[in-house]
């Protein structure tokens, strides 16, 4: 058996940033505009101890940064709303994390769980905008799905197998402009 992220880190938070530049609009309320857009983002997720066999792991918060570029899709769907799509690509970075790793048998000792590494990251999300004058309420969801975090030099051996790191986002926030 082999364990997940899922079962190392909590639900996580993170916050983004985003600009994006409208290319074309063909000129009428109530169609489609398309253009790209950048988005830089940060995401916590909290270390979750866990017992696997004769091992307690206890594993520092895991802290990524990812960049994106990508096509965006609007549409007026009138009173002032408008549905926003978003495709891209980027890449990933993750730091470092570390674990307190204890046996059953006695001694526990800090290990390189996971070692920095950057990957190709990949996101698709869709949104619902509600202007409010300069400014538009957002809120949507997202997925994410990124390259799997190297291993680190940590004695857990077979134990941890890396693979594709998958979110799922929930997004609320404010526009301007």
């Amino acid at each position: 058996d082999h364990l997940r992220y899922g079962d190392l880190f909590d639900p996580g938070f993170g916050v983004a940033l985003e600009a994006s530049v409208m290319l074309f609009e063909p000129g009428k309320k109530d169609s489609l505009s398309a253009g790209i857009y950048a988005s830089l983002q940060i995401d916590t997720y909290e270390g979750s101890t866990v017992s696997e066999g004769a091992a307690f792991i206890d594993p520092d918060d895991l802290d990524m940064a990812a960049a994106f570029v990508g096509v965006v899709v609007t549409t007026d769907l009138g009173g002032g709303g408008y549905g926003q799509g978003h495709l891209g690509a980027g890449i990933v970075r993750y730091d470092t994390v570390n674990a307190e790793v204890s046996l059953n048998a006695g001694g526990s000792e800090v290990q390189e769980l996971f070692e920095e590494s950057r990957r190709f990251a990949a996101e698709m999300r869709y949104r619902l905008n509600f202007r409010l004058g300069p400014l538009a309420l957002v809120g949507g969801l997202g997925m994410r799905v990124m390259g799997g975090l190297d291993e680190g030099e940590s004695a857990l051996g077979d134990l941890l197998r890396t693979h594709a790191f998958w979110t799922f986002d929930a997004d609320l926030g404010l526009q301007l402009g």
